[in-house]
């Protein structure tokens, strides 16, 4: 999809004016991504941040990022965030994904972000669910809030991003 069809998705899908809809320019991938806002996305997670992006050689959709709680509802309950992880996990492992390569509830580094879910379709399309809770930095600083990312990733071993080619 272009930038257009992407843009006339989401004022129909989510029944928003296209002037809701903010424009950003990744400086290291040189892709672009509209994001938008939406209340209720996925039942107990909150509002939810919508970024869909387009590749910088096609300027066509090649991803779409959703994030709930963090920067998107600082305030998110934290176990509504993990229920709502939880229910997208039985949602995907349900979706006849291939089992190979299939990670659930995966670890990463020190344990503060969880691949809930990471899985490939029949066409080698990705879809990544991860948790971060940020480790709490001292006594005396409140704890960060969670975050719950889902990425839809059409082609994930060649994104349309840009690269320096050999011989620079």
């Amino acid at each position: 999809m272009t930038a257009d069809e992407v843009t006339k998705a989401i004022t129909k899908d989510f029944k928003i004016a296209g002037t809701d809809i903010r424009r950003e320019t990744n400086p290291t991938e040189r892709t672009t991504s509209l994001i938008v806002k939406v209340d209720d996305l996925q039942t107990g997670a909150g509002p939810a941040a919508i970024a869909y992006i387009l590749g910088h050689s096609t300027q066509k959709l090649f991803q779409v990022n959703v994030l709930w709680g963090g920067a998107v509802n600082p305030k998110i309950d934290p176990n509504a965030l993990v229920g709502a992880a939880n229910a997208l996990r039985n949602y995907f492992v349900a979706q006849g994904y291939r089992q190979e390569g299939m990670l659930l509830n995966a670890p990463v580094g020190d344990g503060s972000q969880v691949i809930v879910f990471r899985g490939t379709d029949a066409q080698g399309r990705m879809s990544l669910l991860t948790l971060s809770v940020p480790p709490k930095p001292s006594d005396d600083t409140p704890a960060l809030p969670p975050t719950l990312q889902l990425s839809y990733i059409e082609k994930p071993n060649e994104p349309d991003v840009f690269k320096i080619e050999k011989g620079f």
